[in-house]
C-alpha cells in the first residue's frame, strides 16, 4: 500500500462506525467495529452499538456502502500493520473520542473468529466488545 494514509483510513473507519451505531441507536452512546483474520483470506467482522447499558449487534445487511467502508478500512489498517497482526477494534465514543487496538495473537483471534462462525448468539457479542475503562 504505498499510497496509504492511515490518518485517511482511520477517519474513515471511525466515521463509518459511528453511522453504524446510529443505525440501532439514534443516540448511541459507543460504536465498535471489530474486524479479525485468523488466516490471510478468512476473517469475520461486525459492529457493535450501544446506549448506555445496552447493546446491539448491528445489521448491516441493507447498507452495503458503510458495510464496505468498514471492510476496507479496517483491513487497511490491519495490513499496514504486518501479517503477525490478527484482529483489531475500533471503539468509538459519540463525543468524538476513539481508541484502535491490535490483537497479535494468532490464538485469541482464532477463538474469536470461531465464535462467530460458529454462531455466537448476538448478545455474547455484546459482551465481548462492551467499551471498558471509559
Amino acid at each position: 500500500m504505498a499510497d496509504f494514509d492511515e490518518a485517511e483510513v482511520t477517519t474513515t473507519l471511525v466515521r463509518a462506525t459511528g453511522e453504524a451505531a446510529a443505525l440501532a441507536y439514534p443516540n448511541w452512546t459507543y460504536g465498535v467495529s471489530a474486524r479479525v483474520l485468523p488466516s490471510r483470506g478468512v476473517g469475520t467482522w461486525t459492529v457493535v452499538a450501544y446506549q448506555g447499558g445496552e447493546g446491539k449487534d448491528v445489521d448491516l445487511w441493507d447498507h452495503r456502502d458503510l458495510d464496505r467502508r468498514i471492510q476496507k478500512s479496517s483491513t487497511g489498517l490491519l495490513d499496514a500493520q504486518g501479517v503477525e497482526c490478527m484482529g483489531m477494534k475500533c471503539t468509538v465514543a459519540r463525543s468524538g473520542e476513539f481508541r484502535i487496538e491490535y490483537s497479535y495473537d494468532i490464538d485469541e483471534a482464532i477463538k474469536w473468529a470461531n465464535q462467530v462462525f460458529s454462531g455466537l448468539p448476538p448478545e455474547e457479542i455484546v459482551e465481548i466488545l462492551r467499551p471498558r475503562d471509559w
